[in-house]
């Protein structure tokens, strides 16, 4: 990652005109490529912020300042207020956000405020915002912090070290250092500012770059603050006003070896997964207790992602046995997950979750160390848990067929366990709405159908072959196809009409480098694209709770996420004008 030189080759296209039908279809025509398996599909939306919309699973693996760099002028060049919601829901972590305003303030949202919680790819986008637009940067940093972290902005000076060294430094540190002063001197976020401020150590200590440049501006915040004091005074001071936080009281309890009197309310989430997965209980004799504590609790904190929890259980159909313990912690977070994703949405719902068990999916997905199968099986358990209605404990599998399936189990672990779906074979996604097309020919009535499915998928469907409709197979999508079986099989013009087809990709490597690729258009009726790794993000589908009318199409649905009470407080300030001579 560079700062030093701009990109130097840039997407120049605009969005283009897809009302005209002869651009729309010329662009199509233009775009046309072939999934893994070759189906017919194509390489954008006709929308460049869909297509970064539906992009968002790629991004957990962390990119270079150039490659987001050129994502982030091609989208400010579109629409400046977009970019900014963009990149702070990509950033965003899932739950009421809270603002620090200019009177000290902390103001909390009224609702649940979904994101994707990406924190390599959210600063970097930020970099090039404080780097490119830095008037911009500072009207919203406000935002990105309560999108993320006050960690965040420790984060951004540390990359800046790494990257240009102490005299090259990129970013406005005085500014920095004044928010982050700001933070320290209001009681409502002193604690959260002293858990982040960096630990100085002994040069012969840090062994790599990362803790050095942590160290630099430790030292050089230190000075700052303490200004009449001598550099070893300053250092004392400074460790002394860290020491003083609150926020990881139960990390100063470890370190000064006090077990017994550790409060796991006290522990956030990702904290607790991590330390009830190690030998930390056993070996500080702690599992009584901790044992004690989580059987009382119905749910547990919990930020991080879905398919997390259920990493300790292995991978694939070698799932291990754990301590009961353990999976009281995973129900308890997967609990908390759903609750809070719940929240403010009304989640009845008719559509059916579908899950694709193909062999693809047995490839790592893009930036995670599980399978897409892995991570499809703990979202499409998620999915089941959060949308009510009919179809809830229900999913499909597809591969070379599709099979219906309920989840078999009490608990989410047990659900989890009890799951015999294999991956293998190809990913033949006319077998679901072959399916449907069975079961209407048995004479199962209309009304006790889907109204959609939510698939997910890496996406690499097999060509539609054995339909032979109005249209030649080799000018359409399987989306398409699907849409145009439905209404052969007989079912009604209201309910194809209104049939919706959501594919959350979940990509991987399994066919070389992912590229992301879409079905139809953006502004396609009932055709959606969602992406990331947090499965609350399906409320934007529904259209109801604080979200205002039921998207129609892709475009649609990006506008619906974008539509937070968080992100709508981005600004761009305008252009400062030239003095007159």
């Amino acid at each position: 990652m560079s700062f030093e030189k701009k990109v130097s080759s840039l997407l120049s296209v605009s969005t283009p005109n897809t009302k005209n039908m002869f651009v729309q279809e010329a662009m199509k025509a233009s775009n046309e490529t072939l999934s893994g398996n070759g189906a017919l599909k194509y390489s954008t939306s006709g929308n460049g912020f869909v297509d970064n919309f539906a992009s968002i699973s790629k991004f957990k693996e962390p990119r270079t300042y150039a490659e987001v760099a050129k994502d982030m002028q091609y989208l400010w060049s579109l629409d400046p207020v977009l970019t900014v919601k963009l990149s702070l829901y990509i950033r965003l972590i899932t739950r009421k956000s809270q603002v620090v305003g200019p009177d000290k303030t902390v103001e909390t949202m009224e609702e649940v405020q979904r994101g994707q919680g990406l924190r390599n790819e959210g600063i970097m986008r930020m970099l090039w915002l404080a780097i490119n637009h830095p008037n911009s940067f500072k009207a919203n940093l406000p935002l990105f912090i309560a999108a993320g972290s006050w960690k965040d902005i420790i984060t951004m000076m540390n990359l800046d070290l790494q990257y240009h060294g102490w005299d090259g430094r990129q970013l406005d540190w005085g500014f920095l250092r004044g928010v982050l002063q700001a933070g320290l001197i209001n009681p409502n976020t002193t604690h959260l500012v002293r858990k982040y401020l960096p630990t100085i150590r002994t040069s012969s200590k840090c062994k790599t770059l990362e803790s050095q440049a942590d160290t630099l501006i430790g030292r050089w915040f230190a000075r700052s603050m303490f200004p009449d004091m001598d550099n070893a005074q300053s250092y004392k001071q400074y460790r002394k006003l860290k020491s003083e936080g609150t926020a990881h009281s139960w990390q100063q309890l470890i370190s000064k070896q006090l077990y017994d009197r550790i409060n796991f309310d006290k522990i956030a989430g990702r904290a607790l997964a991590l330390l009830v997965g190690s030998k930390f209980l056993q070996n500080h004799n702690l599992v009584e207790k901790y044992s004690k504590w989580i059987e009382g609790k119905p749910t547990a904190k919990f930020t991080g992602f879905v398919f997390e929890l259920f990493k300790p259980l292995g991978n694939g159909y070698r799932l291990n046995h754990i301590e009961s313990y353990k999976e009281a912690t995973i129900n308890a977070q997967f609990a908390q997950l759903v609750k809070t994703g719940k929240e403010g949405v009304n989640t009845n719902s008719k559509l059916l979750v579908v899950r694709d068990t193909s062999s693809s999916m047995t490839s790592i997905a893009c930036g995670c160390t599980m399978s897409s199968y892995d991570i499809g099986k703990a979202m499409a358990l998620y999915f089941s848990e959060f949308l009510t209605g009919p179809f809830a404990n229900s999913f499909a599998e597809f591969a070379n067929s599709c099979k219906l399936h309920q989840w078999q189990g009490r608990t989410p672990v047990d659900k989890y366990i009890n799951d015999r779906c294999e991956a293998y074979g190809g990913t033949n996604f006319q077998s679901v709405i072959d399916l449907f097309i069975r079961l209407k020919n048995q004479g199962v009535p209309e009304e006790d159908f889907p109204t959609g499915i939510l698939c997910v998928s890496d996406g690499e469907f097999n060509p539609p072959n054995g339909w032979r409709g109005r249209e030649n197979i080799a000018t359409s999508t399987n989306f398409n196809v699907a849409i145009r079986k439905l209404r052969d099989a007989g079912f009604s013009k209201e309910y194809v009409d209104n049939f919706k087809i959501i594919l959350w990709d979940i990509p991987n490597g399994y066919y070389g480098k992912s590229e992301t690729k879409f079905e139809d258009f953006a502004d396609a009726s009932n055709f959606f694209y969602m992406s990331g790794y947090d499965p609350s993000a399906v409320a934007f589908i529904l259209g109801t709770g604080e979200f205002k009318s039921t998207p129609r199409n892709a475009e649609e649905l990006f506008a619906a996420a974008m539509d937070q009470e968080l992100l709508n407080r981005v600004s761009i300030p305008a252009p400062r004008k030239g003095k007159k001579k």
